[in-house]
């Protein structure tokens, strides 16, 4: 029950792999998956270290590009077609309203923080966030919506809810064991629920400040089963996490 857990948290890649290395019908053992794990760890690792050094250069020169303004980093206005102004001066996107605008930013698949049809959200690299909800989209396209209405980039961030719902008591969920680090990068036990169905990350306000982690404010509803609000998520906090085991 556990490695098929621990299965399902796997990238499409490696999980194939795994099922590649499975040579009986019999159920693999957490030995075994670890064993698995312990290798694929090191062929990652050589084989990322074997990349051609001018790959960063090249990768660190495009981020300068796209961060020097809050706007798209293509030249052309992808409306107009003209080559004299940015898309976020668009005159007739300016006319647009919201909805209309995030069509079109899905529509021709472009950055919803700066308007580069180069990357997603998550990979820009400028720092500018909205000015209203300072969170990673422009301000022409923010609308006030609430968490189940979010962009699809945004659906898609790594950051981890700090959540003060109360769950009930004396029910028994599966958990685990991880190293988180503090501040000062020293790593501490604590204790992870393992919920397959949970569409993002929550970690305890306790457990954020016992850390000395960092924190932005923020104001999603968290909601449960059929949509429920159930709790309010007050900050956002990036909570590293690593196995006991390696």
């Amino acid at each position: 029950m556990l490695v098929h857990l621990l299965k399902e948290k796997l990238d499409p890649e490696t999980r194939r792999q795994w099922v590649l290395s499975l040579s009986s019908s019999n159920l693999p053992t957490f030995k075994e998956f670890c064993d698995f794990l312990s290798q694929r760890s090191r062929a990652v690792t050589e084989s990322t270290a074997k990349l051609p050094a001018t790959r960063n250069v090249s990768t660190s020169q495009k981020q300068k590009n796209v961060s020097s303004h809050h706007g798209t980093a293509d030249p052309k206005c992808k409306i107009c077609k003209d080559q004299s102004h940015l898309l976020f001066k668009c005159q007739t996107f300016r006319n647009w309203t919201v909805k209309e605008r995030q069509d079109h930013v899905k529509e021709k698949k472009l950055c919803f923080n700066c308007f580069s049809p180069s990357h997603r959200s998550q990979a820009c690299a400028n720092k500018t966030n909205c000015k209203k909800c300072n969170k990673r989209h422009h301000t022409m396209i923010h609308s006030e919506v609430t968490s189940s209405d979010s962009t699809p980039d945004e659906a898609q961030s790594t950051s981890h809810h700090v959540a003060k719902a109360e769950l009930p008591s004396q029910v028994l969920l599966q958990t685990a064991v991880v190293n988180v680090p503090d501040s000062r990068g020293n790593f501490h036990a604590v204790r992870a629920l393992l919920d397959s169905a949970s569409e993002c990350s929550f970690v305890t306000e306790k457990i954020t400040k016992q850390l000395g982690l960092k924190t932005r404010r923020t104001n999603v509803t968290v909601k449960g089963v059929s949509s429920v609000p159930v709790g309010a998520s007050q900050s956002l906090a990036h909570v590293p996490i690593s196995s006991r085991i390696y």
